[in-house]
């Protein structure tokens, strides 16, 4: 029996992914090994989901396959939500591909004819603004998960936000410096990623350029 391996992530409920990848190659008559890359409790057309990355356990996996000398005959990777996610499937081509290994590659990288803003634009910094927040209670979520990399609590002081309140509602009006961060750590982290309180220059930055 031939042994596919496919790395994407995994919905709980949606018919995407792994949730479909999985029966489907075994109704073909192939013995299907997974690799997700995040656990999702439904697809992304469902309000308030969760998001549980799995980046930091492909390696461990990856490792543990090549102590066992596990050998694939094709390896077919979906969609990968990180740079870092990129560089380890490469490594599986590196450390599985053997004579007669196929590769599918299978790019996903756009919805209803449009690329994900990532594609678009790899390099730039896209913000998850507090207006998606205010037109949606879990706006900035989705807009991180869309594609976006970074995010702007209110650090202003109080007294001073109502001076330059550009429409109606915004959120987080009220709430002190700390608070802010406190409950934007909790929001990133529910959908698989954290908060790193740098300047937030791209990696590909160097200083002095112009």
């Amino acid at each position: 029996m031939k042994r596919v391996l496919t790395i994407q992530d995994i919905s709980c409920l949606g018919k995407c992914s792994l949730t479909t990848a999985l029966p489907i190659i075994s109704a073909l008559g192939a013995e299907t090994v997974i690799l997700p890359t995040a656990v999702l409790s439904t697809h992304t057309m469902f309000k308030n989901f969760t998001c549980k990355d799995l980046t930091d356990q492909i390696e461990p996996i990856i490792n543990h396959w090549k102590s066992e000398n596990v050998q694939f005959d094709a390896v077919y990777p979906g969609y990968l939500g990180t740079t870092e996610q990129i560089n380890q499937v490469k490594d599986i081509f590196r450390l599985f591909k053997k004579d007669g290994t196929l590769i599918f590659v299978d790019p996903v990288m756009a919805d209803n004819g449009k690329l994900y803003p990532a594609f678009v634009l790899p390099e730039v910094l896209l913000p998850a603004t507090t207006a998606l927040g205010t037109v949606d209670a879990f706006g900035r979520e989705k807009g991180l998960l869309a594609g976006a990399n970074v995010v702007m609590p209110n650090l202003s002081p109080t007294e001073v936000r109502g001076k330059y309140l550009l429409y109606d509602n915004k959120i987080c009006t009220g709430d002190e410096a700390a608070e802010c961060i406190r409950c934007m750590r909790t929001r990133v982290s529910k959908v698989g990623y954290h908060v790193i309180e740098s300047r937030g220059d791209h990696p590909s930055f160097k200083p002095g350029y112009k």
